[in-house]
């Protein structure tokens, strides 16, 4: 209930208010991925450093959660560690994702468009 409470505030657009629900949620369950993954989301523009610790607490708790690894991908994009995004899309083409997810075409072409941003 408590996550419930920061996504929906931040849905609200209540960032700070969001965050700092899931700094509360934190507090009592640090293995929370999915607050991990929420708040790095929130702080990823303002933040980008303190981003990238819960995207890889998130990533590290799951790794194969397709969230998870887009989340810390896009990390990294923000912090200019393009080689490092595209190595964790690669890998979810390559070994998480069905040729019939839906959402590997969304990640095939992001491998394609930060592949041209890295020429």
């Amino acid at each position: 209930i408590a996550r419930r409470l920061g996504e929906t505030l931040a849905l609200l657009g209540e960032n700070d208010a969001a965050m700092a629900q899931f700094r509360r949620v934190l507090a009592l369950a640090p293995d929370d991925w999915a607050t991990h993954t929420n708040l790095s989301t929130l702080l990823a523009e303002k933040d980008p450093h303190a981003a990238l610790a819960h995207a890889r607490r998130a990533y590290a708790l799951r790794p194969q959660d397709v969230r998870t690894t887009v989340n810390l991908a896009e990390v990294y994009v923000r912090l200019g560690r393009t080689g490092e995004a595209l190595d964790l899309y690669r890998r979810l083409v390559e070994r998480e994702l069905e040729s019939d997810d839906p959402f590997r075409p969304v990640v095939e072409k992001r491998i394609e468009v930060l592949q041209r941003r890295e020429k």
